[in-house]
């Protein structure tokens, strides 16, 4: 995976979420929403099955404490960011807990 996102040199930051099986799906699908909408990217490691789902974003360094405060808080949009040509990125990995 580190290929794919291009092998980020800063370390990693790892956000926890928890999600009922039935919102899985639509978390997995938001986290690559705010990633995109960033200036990055995310993927998740197959499968989405499991108590776990990992999803590993590569995003701008001067947008990681954005993305994270909007994963974290449950944002579903964020406003427009300026896109700036960085190339800078950090990795985050995002680990969504399945509940019931």
């Amino acid at each position: 995976m580190d290929d794919m996102l291009g092998g980020s040199n800063l370390p990693e930051s790892t956000v926890e979420l928890s999600v009922v099986k039935s919102e899985l799906e639509s978390e997995v699908a938001r986290v690559k929403y705010l990633a995109t909408r960033l200036g990055g990217s995310a993927a998740a490691k197959e499968p989405l099955t499991g108590a776990t789902t990992d999803l590993i974003a590569e995003i701008p360094v001067e947008n990681r404490k954005s993305f994270i405060d909007a994963v974290s808080d449950g944002f579903k949009d964020l406003p427009e960011v300026s896109r700036t040509a960085s190339s800078t990125m950090c990795v985050i990995k995002v680990q969504i807990n399945v509940q019931g």
